[in-house]
Formats: structure tokens, sequence, C-alpha cells
């Protein structure tokens, strides 16, 4: 089963494909949702803007902007 906790109050299960707050399910967005996974995945590391690239957009062609609007908002 590969669970992560993420800060204090959120888990991220990856089996179920699911995030809780609490024990709140949370919806998120596809890319949002790819994006936490790759964070997690990879934490405590930096992930390079390479490895979002191949990872959240999975082969599209994105702008700089992009990724980081997508990684900086709230």
């Amino acid at each position: 089963m590969s669970v992560y906790k993420v800060g204090e109050n959120l888990t991220l299960n990856l089996d179920e494909r699911k995030l809780f707050k609490g024990s709140t399910e949370v919806s998120l967005p596809e890319l949002s949702y790819r994006l936490l996974v790759c964070l997690a995945e990879r934490a405590p590391n930096v992930v390079s803007h390479d490895i979002l690239l191949d990872y959240v957009w999975q082969g599209k062609i994105v702008s700089e902007d992009t990724i980081k609007k997508t990684c900086i908002s709230p």
C-alpha cells in the first residue's frame, strides 16, 4: 500500500487514488493530483523542471510560466 503523509493533516493514498484531509476526501483536478504525487514520491528532494514536465504534463508542450503558475498557485 502506497500512502504518504503530506504535512500534518493530509494523507495521499496512491492505491485508492485519493487524498484525505483528516477523514474528509479532497477532490483534485487530474493535473493537481499528478503534481502532488510527483512531489510526494520524491520528497524531500528538489524536483527538477524536466521531471515535472515528464511526470505531470506527460510529454505535452507547456511554457515555463505554466509550470510556475501550477506549482505555486494556492
